[in-house]
């Protein structure tokens, strides 16, 4: 992985949903995503669950109120929130299939209600 920030090509550029299943994956470290891999408060597991969601957001054209209402915490760990991983994987999983009517199902009333 390369691991530039600001200068990537079309080629190099992993979108949110991508980087989710990697990560969870094992396919790659978590900390080398976000904007300084080597600050951890600007790097990790949190920064690929935020890029996924704002992907998700961006496509449903609601980028804000599912990025405010998602409810994610940023000081404990993502995959240990009770059902956050699980949900994130399904986001993923429609966002890769493409699968926009079934994404607005799965986030609809994450975006309406904040659960």
């Amino acid at each position: 992985m390369n691991t530039r920030r600001f200068s990537l090509s079309a080629e190099e550029f992993i979108n949110g949903g991508t980087a989710w299943q990697l990560v969870r994956k094992g396919v790659f470290n978590p900390e080398l995503f976000g904007f300084a891999y080597n600050n951890r408060e600007h790097a990790g597991i949190y920064h690929v669950a935020m890029g996924l969601i704002r992907d998700a957001g961006a496509l449903l054209k609601h980028e804000s109120e599912f990025h405010e209402k998602c409810g994610l915490i940023k000081d404990e760990h993502i995959l240990a929130q009770n059902g956050k991983a699980a949900f994130l994987d399904n986001v993923s999983e429609m966002i890769l299939s493409e699968d926009i009517d079934g994404l607005e199902k799965l986030v609809g009333p994450v975006i309406k209600t904040g659960r």
